[in-house]
């Protein structure tokens, strides 16, 4: 069985794949301290783990974490990079600097289908676009709650507010007009962008879109673009690295 690590800045998430499912899946905040990081991979032991691969976007959590995977489940852990034999195209000038999250999320979509887009909605927001196993290149927005505190640390009078959408993207209070351009908004930005890949991917048919991410059904509720909802699209990018490594 595989374990698929996914380490973003404000969750660490896992998931044990047996090949054809997903058999368990683990979700703690990143604040967990990291020398506890041990009893979050302890509860996999009875799991006949053969390999370990991980995303990870905090390089200080990565020293911690293998050596966690190693003492309780005996594995070397794979840290997800674009140098890895991956046997895919990377069109990215600078693939030393791509996250291990992005590029987690173009494998899933590739996994899929040869020519889409994958949109995560977290910390922050990412798009990623794929084409005939080619990693083309992507764009990165400001997530939702950085929208929402940018507001109100950089204003006087302008308050943090949550991150509920109200029903019409025309704010009739402060507090739901900040809703409306924070969460009507993001989604425009998505559809937008989504619009601008797809035609500078000069494909014959609209790609296909996959949605992941803390704020994904949020979003996907205010998007006009159809677009697949996918909570686990980076641990099943990680499985399709594992299996381009060899490792299934």
């Amino acid at each position: 069985m595989l374990l698929a690590i996914d380490i973003g800045n404000t969750d660490i998430k896992a998931g044990v794949w047996d090949g054809k499912h997903w058999r368990r899946h683990l979700r703690e905040p990143l604040a967990m301290p990291l020398k506890n990081v041990g009893s979050f991979f302890s509860v996999l032991a009875n799991y006949s783990i053969t390999a370990a691969i991980c995303a990870s976007v905090v390089p200080t959590a990565n020293s911690s974490l293998r050596t966690a995977v190693k003492r309780t489940l005996g594995q070397d852990l794979i840290m997800l990079a674009a140098d890895l034999p991956l046997h895919l195209g990377i069109k990215y000038e600078t693939p030393d600097t791509l996250g291990a999250d992005r590029l987690a999320n173009a494998l899933a979509v590739l996994s899929r289908t040869s020519q889409g887009i994958a949109v995560d909605v977290g910390t922050a927001t990412k798009l990623e676009a794929v084409c005939d196993n080619t990693y083309l290149g992507g764009a990165i927005l400001p997530g939702l709650k950085m929208w929402s505190q940018a507001l109100s640390r950089n204003t006087a009078q302008l308050p943090e507010v949550s991150l509920g959408a109200p029903k019409h993207p025309i704010g009739t209070s402060t507090t739901s007009a900040l809703q409306s351009g924070i969460l009507h908004g993001h989604a425009a930005a998505i559809d937008g962008m989504i619009a601008r890949f797809a035609k500078e991917m000069r494909i014959k048919k609209a790609p296909e879109v996959f949605l992941t991410g803390g704020h994904a059904d949020q979003i996907k509720a205010l998007c006009t673009t159809p677009m697949l909802l996918v909570p686990s699209l980076t641990l099943d990018g990680l499985v399709e690295a594992a299996r381009r490594l060899g490792l299934l």
